[in-house]
């Protein structure tokens, strides 16, 4: 993993224009496509390959990795950095406060159960190649337009799926799922409740789909 490139963002995107996007929506939901630098991108894919850091295991059958046990490095922080420059509207003064990455068996798998996370803004980007996903309408993201309840704890907004999916239906909430691709970043609010979609792979080890997930700032308790 190189310590530093000229950038990891993709400098081709109109960052100004994702910036007021985002900043225009209501909630704040944006899909950002050809997110990376295609050199970062291959370091990223590398460094998920390659490195031993995949020690926590989940029921839904993925493995986690987490900035305090090893999924880190000056990419990582570099990336982080260039978000703030590139978008300061969006970032403000935040800290990046949690950062960690998702690998998923290649089975049909429903991922990551329905939550909302405590942060002020939620990025989220996938690195496995687009041809590997058996359904390219699927494999992505769901992200409902409600908020988690600013009174709820952090065991009701991101673990207790029953209470989370009935209070969805009482609120009418709608839905924006965001398919799979390759190098797509999906950029929200991190206090709306939201899920993995269904995930369908090729059954091989570098087929499989990985999520990278900053968290900035805090909102939630």
């Amino acid at each position: 993993m190189p310590d530093a490139m000229p950038d990891v963002l993709n400098s081709e995107n109109d960052w100004l224009a994702l910036e007021e996007a985002y900043l225009a929506g209501t909630p704040e939901i944006l899909t950002i496509d050809h997110f990376l630098s295609e050199p970062a991108l291959k370091a990223f894919q590398d460094f998920a390959h390659a490195s031993r850091v995949w020690h926590g295991e989940y029921a839904n059958s993925y493995l986690g990795a987490f900035a305090n046990r090893g999924f880190n490095s000056p990419l990582h922080l570099q990336l982080a950095r260039e978000l703030k420059q590139r978008m300061p509207r969006v970032f403000k003064d935040y800290l990046l406060t949690q950062l960690w990455g998702f690998k998923y068996e290649p089975a049909v798998t429903r991922g990551i159960n329905v939550h909302a996370d405590f942060a002020k803004v939620n990025l989220n980007f996938w690195i496995a190649p687009s041809e590997h996903n058996l359904d390219p309408e699927s494999g992505g993201l769901k992200v409902y337009d409600v908020p988690a309840p600013a009174d709820w704890t952090f065991e009701q907004y991101n673990a207790d799926s029953a209470r989370i999916y009935e209070f969805l239906a009482q609120h009418k909430a709608g839905c924006v799922t965001v398919p799979h691709r390759c190098n797509r970043a999906v950029l929200f609010n991190s206090a709306l409740f939201h899920e993995t979609d269904t995930i369908r792979f090729v059954d091989r080890y570098e087929a499989r789909r990985v999520n990278m997930t900053y968290l900035f700032g805090q909102q939630l308790r």
